[in-house]
């Protein structure tokens, strides 16, 4: 990420995260009653905000504000940190509880274990084939695996979770990874609710204006 100077937002940043975190939690616990979202690490909640005031301010420096109305660049800038840390925070504290996401780390863990023990995927590839060509009665059929999709995940919270590594993929591991993808797509394609409160009550507008000025426009 780019260096930006964000003295002039003139905030207590773990001190607003926190606000926004609990004003986050309170709405989440209306839909979620019995969801768990008592956390380890409050430093985490300041990182994330900041990480999403950096990359709207990194989006903005792509953008040619002469192009844009006065004031657009305030609203985007409040608007593209609310979207991106509830997105971030659904997925930290919703999407990571649920039982998919769990199936996803477990598919990956196993897939993990398989490359380093050959012989168990030696073992399990032969035990598919004797399977697969015993109850297929066409002749010479092919029984490789192949990928169904293609995925670039562009998805920084699944970056880390899918490492694919076509060249040294057997059967075993690409049929993990066609369940992982399909599990990850369908994931990703949730409609995630906003939770986040409007942040001009937290930020205020000219000390955004000013951040911009600084950071952007100077």
């Amino acid at each position: 990420m780019a260096e930006f100077d964000l003295k002039p937002l003139n905030i207590d940043l773990p001190h607003t995260a926190f606000r926004l975190f609990r004003e986050w939690t309170n709405k989440v616990h209306k839909k979620f009653p019995n969801i768990n979202l008592i956390i380890q690490d409050e430093k985490k909640l300041e990182e994330d905000l900041e990480n999403s005031i950096i990359q709207a301010l990194e989006e903005l420096r792509k953008t040619d504000l002469n192009r844009k109305e006065s004031g657009w660049d305030i609203g985007f800038f409040w608007g593209f940190v609310q979207s991106n840390l509830n997105h971030h925070w659904y997925h930290e504290y919703i999407q990571k509880q649920s039982n998919q996401y769990k199936i996803i780390s477990m598919l990956q863990s196993i897939r993990l274990n398989i490359r380093n023990n050959p012989n168990v995927s030696e073992i399990i590839q032969k035990n598919y084939e004797n399977q697969f060509l015993k109850e297929c009665n066409l002749k010479d059929i092919d029984s490789t695996i192949s990928i169904t999709k293609e995925v670039i995940l562009k998805n920084l919270m699944f970056q880390n979770m899918y490492i694919p590594n076509i060249e040294s993929q057997n059967n075993l591991e690409k049929c993990l990874d066609n369940v992982i993808i399909d599990l990850i797509d369908n994931m990703l394609e949730q409609k995630i609710p906003i939770y986040l409160p409007e942040l001009d009550a937290f930020m205020n507008s000219n000390n955004v204006k000013n951040l911009i000025l600084i950071n952007i426009k100077k």
